[in-house]
């Protein structure tokens, strides 16, 4: 209520200001004939939107802990200098999370101060190579950004000075086991930056698993589909890289910071869409029958009460059916002391130690260090780039994709594994030189095979599980 009422006060102070100086169409914008799209997202002032930044502080939005000022308001907008000095997150984060929306919000780069080399983005979603397969990169000064969509990282409206333009949605761009067509709807049609240092204007819509970002008037990604985009969260300003101090001169270097402004920000909340798009796109189904008539595992060990799949006794469940490549989707969750793991290609249940690979599931929550047994991990063959399982009592989501050699594991918004099996050449050998179990080097692992939870004696829920064969 008392955030309700924050917002109402700003609404009646501000919201005249607000709106005139930015949450329209604004002077130096491209002109010209509008799409359909265009018109329903430049929307009329008034039309419902509500600011989400007061123009004086960064009441509504959490600074990260131990920022120490470096995100703040300066002459009405909010400055970043590219340094935080938290531990941690060093975005800036709204404190209250939507689901679907129209977020205008107007930005601009205040400077480059480093040259980046940087690819050719194609149509397609891939990079431009030369005649001997090598990627072509120019270099040019540079500056990054981004907005984080309802909490999820992967969901990055990108803010850049490449080639492509700004708009880009890099995560799926670059996803190799994305369907062509969703990879090539976040490579942005058209390049419409003003130069740095002019101020630029984002009209972005989320509604279900779909994106739409107009920029400067011109829309640059239209309807794409981000597949388990999470379906509520906060709205985020990134930091990106920062500055490092030269060890020997004492200087800053800066590669590609995000020197940057951001102001006249607010939102008008959408009409939900109700369950996510996963079970009716092409191609998505339920892994697990409601009566697990689908599964083998032993009575009374597993139960799918409400929706929701229950570890009740000894014995780990698998699918009858094998898979190959494919996208898997769910959310866990954990009690205290919980573990478990999710179990890929398994090539035989009755050994599975050593023919399944498995995704670490276990309560590393707080954890500042993640090793090869944490949450998300490869189980002893690869850690997490970072901690990203929340307390136990909450509900995380997953997804995990699988396409020949490559594992991909996602945990809540955030890229965690990136794996290559070709690179574990040996058994009972990581390619960093540590020990694991396996009888087997993982690039021999089956390709085909089952998939399975695990029982390893602890509470453990699993709900909204999806998948995705990428041969369909």
């Amino acid at each position: 209520m008392k955030n309700l009422l924050w917002r109402m006060e700003s609404a009646v102070v501000v919201f005249g200001l607000v709106f005139a100086l930015g949450c329209s169409v604004g002077v130096g914008l491209s002109e010209g004939k509008k799409t359909d799209v265009e018109k329903e997202a430049l929307s009329r002032p008034g039309d419902g939107f509500v600011p989400l930044f007061n123009g004086e502080d960064l009441s509504g939005w959490k600074i990260p802990a131990g920022d120490n000022g470096h995100w703040k308001v300066v002459d009405g907008v909010i400055d970043y200098d590219a340094r935080s000095e938290a531990k941690d997150d060093k975005n800036l984060w709204t404190k209250e999370s939507f689901g679907d929306f129209v977020l205008q919000i107007e930005w601009r780069i205040k400077e480059t101060r480093s040259d980046f080399a940087m690819p050719i983005i194609l149509p397609d979603g891939s990079l431009k190579k030369d005649e001997k397969g090598e990627v072509i990169r120019i270099r040019r000064p540079n500056a990054d950004s981004g907005i984080f969509l309802r909490g999820d990282r992967r969901a990055q409206v990108n803010i850049w000075c490449w080639p492509i333009g700004s708009g880009e949605v890099e995560w799926w761009r670059k996803n190799e086991a994305m369907p062509a067509e969703v990879r090539a709807a976040c490579v942005p049609k058209v390049r419409a930056d003003n130069p740095v240092g002019q101020w630029n204007k984002f009209v972005i819509t989320m509604k279900g698993e779909r994106l739409t970002v107009v920029l400067n008037g011109r829309t640059v990604i239209e309807n794409a589909y981000l597949p388990g985009v999470a379906e509520r969260g906060p709205i985020g300003l990134q930091h990106h890289r920062g500055s490092e101090k030269d060890k020997k001169t004492g200087e800053y270097k800066y590669n590609a910071a995000s020197f940057m402004q951001f102001r006249n920000i607010c939102i008008r909340e959408l009409e939900a869409t109700g369950a996510t798009e996963l079970s009716h796109y092409k191609g998505w189904r339920d892994l697990l029958a409601k009566d697990l008539s689908n599964c083998v595992y032993e009575p009374g060990t597993w139960a799918m009460e409400e929706g929701v799949l229950i570890r009740k006794s000894k014995g780990n469940i698998w699918t009858k059916e094998k898979y190959g490549d494919f996208v898997l989707e769910a959310e866990f969750k954990l009690a205290g002391g919980g573990n478990s793991g999710i179990f890929l290609r398994a090539g035989d249940i009755e050994k599975w130690l050593h023919t399944a690979i498995e995704v670490q599931i276990l309560n590393s929550y707080g954890k500042s260090e993640v090793r090869k047994n944490d949450c998300g991990a490869i189980y002893a063959c690869l850690a997490p780039s970072k901690n990203m399982v929340k307390k136990p009592g909450e509900w995380n989501h997953i997804t995990i994709t699988c396409k020949d050699n490559k594992i991909y594991v996602v945990m809540n918004g955030e890229q965690i594994i990136d794996m290559d099996l070709n690179l574990w050449t040996e058994s009972h050998k990581n390619p960093d030189g540590t020990p694991n179990k396996f009888n087997t080097a993982y690039k021999d692992m089956p390709r085909v095979g089952y998939l399975g939870f695990q029982s390893h004696g602890d509470p453990v829920w699993f709900r909204n599980i999806k998948i995705k064969t990428l041969d369909d």
